[in-house]
């Protein structure tokens, strides 16, 4: 391995999954091994652009923008094989000269999370150890959800384990698709590489393309234009199933309003000024409102079991509040 891990450095905290997707908990714990400051690169901002796509679907970008662009944090361009073999080969080249590797897994096939052998969904996790001919695997997630509490798991995979671990989901579908171009908060690579049977990412090298700019395109709702957009969509799809298969982005940008606060916090320190002070604690309020969203998201998934009309107006109203209080 190389680096410091974060909580052995001065300031920096440990790695939060609580505060983390699967997909900002593989890149929290892939900047942690390698010597990154995780809370500065993922934390420093909250945007939410969303794009509507196809029969109310949306994407979503989450992080902060220019993760991957020229000069960038996470120079990381995504890697593809069919062969296990292959792909082993190419992490084990990339541990080498990285520190860490992070890879494209299905939660239906990862012992250590509660969607083992019940539910397929795209999971990252990082390898940052080999020795003996064994891999060492991280992941840093942590959260409760309808399966079970799961918790943050390190330990070792020989190379048939492994090559298991490392496959992505069967179905590969749209809004998995989506999530899986946009995980970056930038515009994704090519498609083709999502439906390769394994996949990882590694470090960009001379012979890769150069990142494409992030100008953040108009076909994105961006701050309060997210969050109407967002309403919208629940006021057209939430008295249906399937308007809710994307219940987890909101989730995930609820936990990105509460890294972003932790960042501000860690930031202004114990002798922030008050400016920064009263900053930090706005935010922290702010995430506190975002953090309502999805248990009113359950209540109104829930009245669908129920006679009448389906409960969505408080969650719509909430996210209507939420852009007119949005500073951007």
């Amino acid at each position: 391995m190389t680096g410091t891990p974060a909580a052995a450095r001065p300031h920096l905290p440990a790695v939060d999954g609580e505060l983390l997707s699967c997909y900002g908990a593989a890149l929290a714990a892939y900047l942690d091994a390698i010597g990154g400051g995780w809370l500065p690169v993922l934390g420093s901002a909250s945007p939410l652009d969303v794009r509507p796509e196809a029969d109310g679907v949306l994407a979503f970008r989450h992080l902060p923008p220019g993760l991957r662009a020229a000069g960038g944090p996470l120079p990381l361009v995504r890697r593809a094989s069919p062969s296990g073999a292959e792909a082993l080969a190419g992490i084990g080249d990339e541990l080498a000269a990285a520190g860490a590797v992070v890879v494209v897994g299905d939660a239906f096939d990862l012992p250590w999370l509660t969607a083992h052998g019940r539910r397929h969904a795209p999971h990252w996790f990082v390898v940052d150890g080999h020795d003996g001919g064994r891999w060492h695997v991280r992941d840093e997630f942590r959260a409760s959800d309808d399966l079970g509490d799961q918790t943050p798991w390190s330990g070792w995979a020989d190379d048939a384990q492994l090559r298991a671990w490392n496959r992505r989901v069967p179905d590969l579908t749209l809004p998995f698709l989506l999530q899986e171009r946009h995980a970056f908060a930038d515009e994704g690579e090519d498609d083709a590489h999502l439906h390769a049977d394994h996949q990882w990412f590694a470090v960009r090298g001379p012979a890769d393309p150069a990142p494409p700019p992030d100008p953040r395109p108009e076909s994105w709702h961006s701050g309060p234009a997210a969050l109407h957009a967002l309403a919208d969509h629940f006021e057209r799809h939430g008295g249906r199933e399937d308007g809710y298969v994307q219940a987890d982005e909101i989730w995930t940008a609820a936990r990105q309003r509460a890294l972003h606060a932790r960042h501000a916090e860690w930031r202004a320190g114990p002798a922030a000024d008050p400016a920064e002070a009263a900053a930090a604690a706005a935010l922290a309020e702010s995430a506190a409102d975002w953090a309502r969203l999805p248990m009113m998201i359950r209540f109104a998934r829930l009245s669908l079991l129920r006679p009448g009309e389906p409960r969505t107006g408080p969650l719509v109203a909430a996210l209507r509040e939420l852009a007119a209080a949005d500073p951007n």
